[in-house]
């Protein structure tokens, strides 16, 4: 990974805050952030964090496909066979 950049892509915002800052107030998530500023100074590379939003990403219907209709948030699989009008 030497002279590269790593794009880190999550739906967790806090953990993408963790990643920008290099820095958490939970002892375990610094260590982490502390690992990762270690190996991007050991190995020259650069990490970036971005966040996204998954209630409205048709990229993740695969994942709320077993999820009940009540808990699933996003389009899911029968939202998307509505819209194509099967």
């Amino acid at each position: 990974w030497t002279n590269k950049i790593v794009v880190y892509v999550s739906d967790n915002m806090l953990v993408v805050h963790w990643l920008t800052n290099n820095r958490a107030r939970n002892k375990l998530a610094n260590f982490f952030c502390g690992l990762n500023t270690l190996s991007m100074a050991r190995n020259r590379f650069e990490t970036y964090a971005v966040c996204i939003d998954t209630d409205h990403n048709d990229w993740d219907i695969p994942s709320r496909v077993h999820d009940p209709d009540e808990v699933r948030k996003g389009p899911g699989l029968r939202a998307g066979r509505r819209a194509r009008g099967r």
